[in-house]
């Protein structure tokens, strides 16, 4: 929603205002499922920071991963991930989630970003069950936040690393 001071966007009080708004509800509501109420408390206090970034595109990508995070690999208690893992193959649940939030024309732009943001949670799904603790939830959802976005004005021939 957006708050009376400065008009910014808040996850606090969630309601059907914008697209970025009803992501972050969906996370908040699925972290509440999982009981844990420190990520729960630790992902709203970081609510500035997930609607704060840029370009729009990339937000809703976010977003749209960190719901998948709350929903699909939190939810299973981090033990048997094996479906996660397997909703990121190239069409797999999370692909096809993503696309539909990527404009005509940009595709080829974004794809690079979200196959580099998917390899990285391979690898995190990848750990040992004992790892899995609360830095390794917190890790998860900061995975698509260290990711910088492609700009094709930064390239000279409009496509990533050209």
């Amino acid at each position: 929603m957006r708050s009376a001071a400065g008009g910014k966007l808040s996850l606090s009080g969630c309601g059907p205002i914008g697209p970025e708004v009803d992501l972050g509800c969906r996370v908040i509501a699925a972290l509440e499922v999982t009981q844990r109420v420190g990520l729960v408390v630790w992902y709203a206090s970081l609510e500035s920071r997930w609607l704060d970034v840029e370009p729009a595109v990339r937000r809703l990508l976010m977003l749209r991963i960190h719901q998948w995070i709350a929903e699909r690999v939190l939810t299973s208690g981090g033990q048997d991930l094996s479906p996660a893992v397997e909703d990121l193959t190239p069409g797999g649940t999370l692909d096809l989630s993503l696309s539909p939030l990527i404009p005509p024309g940009e595709m080829d732009d974004w794809r690079g970003w979200v196959q580099l943001v998917v390899a990285h949670l391979k690898d995190v799904l990848q750990w040992p069950a004992a790892r899995r603790n609360e830095a390794w939830a917190h890790w998860l959802f900061l995975i698509p936040c260290s990711q910088q976005a492609y700009r094709p004005s930064e390239n000279t021939g409009g496509r990533p690393g050209s």
